[in-house]
């Protein structure tokens, strides 16, 4: 994390943390020097694929966002209204940690692509709120947090499990260390055209691998076994259709 950090920041409940010392496990604090350090490696140089990266980056992401994007971002912001410590499960190169830092909230970006958290990294100090964001790299089913945090948002995760009961196991982990998520899925490409386009973009142009697409029913089951009271929502977009929803751990519904 940024020397620029506050020494001392207090979450949604009144509680003193230091997010140098505190987040996380001692183990991995080496993380947050490491990405500098990988930075000049030769896999996070820049090669061919990096202009597919950056057309996907600055134009077809430029074009798409406002009828997906944003429409999601700005959910998710909602939700995360009243909680001050957040960690981005899953961040890719999603920009929502500085959004959410521009409005004083601290938080930790996750991802295992060392290319991503540069690409994050950088905009985090372009932005001027790298002071409120901190990177770590860790397999999303073992986060190396130590205390509680208000919230961890955990978008476009779940297809990229091995089954149900890996989603299963995966979410009550992250539910042990937050008090609540923030869940972001997309639904099963084959139930639309456009879905079905976008994803094999998102396969054959960009390689991604995940495929493991959870049905609606599935996805209400695991919900309701993690908080009964929570709902599920659909967002729909240019890229098909999102399902979201807020789930508190115990006594974490706090706003």
């Amino acid at each position: 994390m940024s020397s620029r950090v506050e020494t001392r920041i207090r979450n949604s409940r009144g509680e003193s943390l230091s997010p140098d010392r505190e987040f996380l496990s001692s183990e991995t604090h080496h993380l947050f020097a490491q990405i500098a350090r990988e930075r000049g490696d030769k896999a996070t140089r820049r090669k061919a694929g990096d202009m597919t990266l950056w057309l996907h980056r600055h134009v077809v992401g430029l074009l798409s966002r406002p009828f997906s994007s944003w429409l999601i971002r700005c959910r998710v912001i909602e939700a995360l209204q009243s909680r001050d410590t957040v960690v981005d499960v899953a961040a890719g190169d999603d920009t929502l940690c500085i959004d959410l830092a521009k409005r004083g909230k601290t938080v930790l970006v996750n991802d295992l692509s060392i290319g991503g958290l540069n690409y994050l990294q950088r905009r985090a100090r372009a932005a001027g709120v790298d002071g409120k964001v901190g990177f770590i790299r860790s397999d999303a089913r073992n986060l190396p947090i130590r205390m509680p945090l208000d919230a961890a948002v955990v978008k476009n995760l779940l297809h990229h499990l091995r089954d149900s009961e890996d989603i299963r196991e995966t979410l009550f982990r992250i539910l042990r260390v937050v008090r609540r998520i923030v869940l972001v899925e997309i639904e099963d490409p084959r139930h639309s055209f456009l879905a079905r386009v976008w994803n094999l973009y998102y396969r054959k142009v960009l390689g991604d691998d995940g495929h493991n697409f959870i049905d609606v029913s599935t996805f209400h089951r695991l919900v309701a076994e993690m908080d009964s009271a929570a709902t599920v929502h659909f967002i729909r977009t240019v890229k098909g259709r999102y399902l979201f929803v807020v789930i508190d751990a115990p006594g974490g519904e706090y706003d």
